[in-house]
């Protein structure tokens, strides 16, 4: 805004000034996607939230250590999860995760989130389970994919 400066206002004695500012929430849901080997991600993964009345959604990349935080979530119930807005059928779609690491959006725990409150260890542990080669022959390990499982 024109004449506007940032810093310290002086206000005279008897006086009085506007200051504009902006208030925002800042729920936050932070934790660690691990995989079962310890190894790093080949993909990294993304990690979700939605609210509970699908009017709201978030994600963000884990880093280098697994660790991932979404901050600015407004006061709700939110489902966590890897791949929980994909489009249905696609691979990120099937392989889905829900909190505490379960496949179903109907056995997934929410997370509640009050007024600028943070919650920490909300923890995924991904397993590579083996399936079938295309030509039917022994397994392969399919690479990074969420399997049952969820650190506490």
């Amino acid at each position: 805004m024109p004449g506007c400066t940032d810093g310290d206002t002086d206000v005279s004695p008897r006086g009085c000034t506007q200051i504009n500012f902006a208030l925002s929430t800042d729920g936050q849901i932070s934790g660690h996607v691990i995989s079962a080997d310890g190894k790093p991600f080949a993909v990294t993964p993304w990690v979700e939230v939605q609210s509970e009345d699908l009017d709201f959604s978030k994600s963000t990349p884990v880093d280098g250590q697994g660790h991932y935080e979404l901050r600015g979530l407004p006061a709700g119930r939110y489902l966590v999860g890897i791949g929980i807005t994909s489009q249905p059928e696609t691979p990120e779609w099937q392989s889905r995760v829900y909190y505490p690491g379960v496949h179903s959006k109907e056995l997934a725990d929410t997370v509640d989130i009050g007024q600028a409150e943070i919650r920490n260890e909300i923890d995924f542990l991904f397993t590579q389970p083996a399936i079938k080669q295309a030509d039917g022959s022994g397994t392969q390990e399919r690479q990074n994919r969420p399997n049952s499982r969820a650190i506490n």
